[in-house]
């Protein structure tokens, strides 16, 4: 499936869902999209960047750094 374009309080953002797995885009700017959220089962975040620093990523040890 592709992505949709959706447009929340007047931002862009384009989400796509494959089964569970939902991914959502936005805050597009000059220096590229920012914003990106995952979810496998499409109840948890399991990757989130926000403003270009990736606050939750399940795919490490440690999924919230440090």
């Amino acid at each position: 499936m592709g992505w949709d374009r959706v447009d929340v309080n007047g931002q862009h953002t384009e989400v796509k869902q494959d089964g569970q797995r939902i991914e959502q885009l936005d805050n597009f700017g000059p220096g590229g999209i920012k914003d990106h959220i995952v979810s496998n089962d499409g109840l948890n975040a399991d990757y989130v960047r926000i403003n270009g620093e990736v606050v939750v990523d399940n795919s490490k040890p440690n999924p919230y750094g440090g």
